[in-house]
């Protein structure tokens, strides 16, 4: 994530005129707050999926997008053997629900597919994640 977001800032720096004199007001009022660009395109936004990874020795932590400790909007889904585990978090607890984080624990594939799904433009529902039929990894896929 700390590379995704250095690059992304590297970039915005790259494009932010250095004469101020030669940028029309709109654009100079834009660069002002960090995020216009010289292009005239407007603020650009840093959209990479928040995430991060731990081993806390043999077991692998990692959480991708929003999560938080004390949330209760969120489902937990096992594999068959049950060693390893996903919690995913929603944005209430509607079945409409949006997806917004993911935790993984010991499932480095499935840590994988929540990044792509969070990036992605298909993000499912809490109804979608409370059928067992649901197959996030091929969902991740879309």
């Amino acid at each position: 994530m700390a590379e995704s977001h250095g690059r992304f800032l590297a970039e915005l720096l790259a494009d932010t005129p250095t004469d101020v004199a030669e940028v029309d007001e709109k654009s100079h009022t834009d660069s002002q707050d960090g995020a216009g660009s010289a292009s005239g395109a407007g603020p650009r936004i840093w959209s990479d999926v928040p995430w991060h990874w731990s081993f806390q020795g043999p077991e692998k932590v990692f959480t991708a997008g929003l999560t938080s400790p004390d949330a209760d909007d969120m489902i937990i889904r096992h594999d068959p053997t049950g060693a390893k585990f996903q919690v995913f978090h929603f944005d209430g607890p509607d079945p409409e629900s949006k997806l917004v984080g993911v935790e993984t624990f010991n499932w480095p594939p499935m840590q994988a597919a929540a990044r792509r799904v969070l990036g992605g433009n298909h993000i499912p529902t809490r109804a979608q994640l409370e059928d067992p039929d649901f197959d996030f990894k091929a969902h991740s896929r879309l």
